[in-house]
């Protein structure tokens, strides 16, 4: 029998709620699991102004993405190699299915060339598409009540 566990959405990351021990926020790297995620990025021990980040902005081809960031209105590509550089600091939305990608991962180790894109794709687009429903739920109920006093 399957046991249920409780899905973790990742908000402390997401709104910097999450201090260290010195009072200061962490930081939170740039990696892989919430690149599709993260929307302004800063090189890691520095103080320079935070940039954006553009996952997957360029396709060369089937399963290989160029990522790119904005930097003096000059585009630069980064390699996901060089994510332990970068520290996030703000997203576009929480992680809401982090917990999933290794189950999406082996989901697809036998009928995919490259399980690990695959289920970072099916994530990515079940995320965005989860964010924009939740938005839509939250944002429903004003007009509804809005609509009824009217």
């Amino acid at each position: 029998m399957a046991e249920m566990t409780e899905m973790q959405v990742h908000e402390e990351r997401v709104m910097n709620l999450v201090e260290s021990s010195s009072g200061n926020p962490t930081i939170t790297p740039l990696t892989k699991t919430n690149a599709h995620r993260a929307e302004s990025i800063r090189r890691i021990g520095t103080d320079k102004d935070a940039v954006a980040f553009h996952f997957r902005k360029k396709s060369k081809g089937m399963y290989m993405y160029i990522h790119t960031y904005t930097e003096n209105g000059e585009e630069k590509e980064i390699r996901a190699s060089d994510f332990k550089n970068w520290e996030v600091t703000g997203f576009k939305y929480p992680g809401y299915l982090e917990e999933l990608e290794e189950i999406a991962v082996n989901a697809y180790r036998w009928n995919s060339h490259d399980p690990e894109t695959r289920a970072e794709t099916d994530i990515m687009g079940y995320e965005k598409q989860l964010h924009e429903d939740l938005k839509k739920i939250y944002c429903c109920p004003i007009k509804l009540f809005e609509a009824k006093q009217n």
